[in-house]
């Protein structure tokens, strides 16, 4: 006889509700947070309107599940158990978690909507790239992988890393770090240099070899500010 998985008395948000009415201590050490912060970072998602109460699902229970599998490095299957929920359910609130959370942290930098003053007054660069914000390349960095799927997550050294996507500012701060597995796709957003001509450095290297075309020219200049990456 096939029993039920979720058996326990209490729901998913009956268990965020007994959390968040009992003792402090169990609070911080259940979602890592306070109560008085852990309430104000769910009424700004539902002020922003970044979580939405949906049926019998509260915005605290999709913070509440965020922050334990964050706080405790839990594993999905733990977290369904514990907020007596389907895989499936832990998985899409996980995910519409970060992407409110996201949406809330991860803001657009008003100072840096186009290249700065210092670069602005430099002829060689304006009004060139007036609109260019930073660079952007991608890199590897160790990582742990399942162990089913190392294979995927191997370099060309053989080592286990995740492959990154970068973007920095023209001040050397890191603005975007992104995990995927193939490149970055070519859009209006991004500025490349031109194909098939002169680009890298130790192909200008020398009296002769300075750029003797427009194309060029751009091309020698765009690595200048792409190094701000290296």
């Amino acid at each position: 006889m096939k029993r039920p998985i979720c058996t326990s008395i209490l729901s998913g948000n009956s268990y965020v509700h007994e959390v968040l009415e009992g003792n402090l201590q169990v609070c911080y050490n259940i979602f890592r947070m306070d109560k008085i912060i852990f309430r104000h970072l769910c009424n700004e998602l539902k002020r922003l309107q970044l979580l939405e109460e949906t049926g019998i699902v509260s915005v605290e229970e999709v913070v509440g599940v965020l922050l334990f599998i964050v706080g405790h490095n839990a594993g999905f299957q733990v977290t369904a158990n514990h907020f007596q929920h389907s895989l499936e359910t832990i998985q899409r609130r996980f995910r519409r978690a970060v992407h409110a959370l996201g949406c809330l942290i991860i803001r657009p930098d008003v100072d840096a909507a186009e290249l700065p003053h210092s670069l602005r007054r430099n002829g060689k660069y304006y009004p060139w790239f007036e609109k260019c914000v930073g660079a952007i390349d991608g890199t590897h960095i160790s990582a742990s992988a399942p162990s089913g799927r190392t294979t995927a997550f191997r370099d060309r050294r053989s080592d286990i890393t995740q492959n990154v996507m970068c973007a920095c500012n023209f001040d050397m701060r890191f603005r975007i770090v992104l995990s995927l597995d193939s490149g970055y796709a070519i859009g209006n957003a991004f500025v490349p240099p031109y194909k098939s001509i002169r680009y890298h450095a130790q192909k200008f290297r020398g009296a002769n070899r300075q750029p003797t075309i427009p194309q060029e020219l751009f091309n020698y200049r765009h690595l200048s500010l792409r190094m701000v990456i290296e």
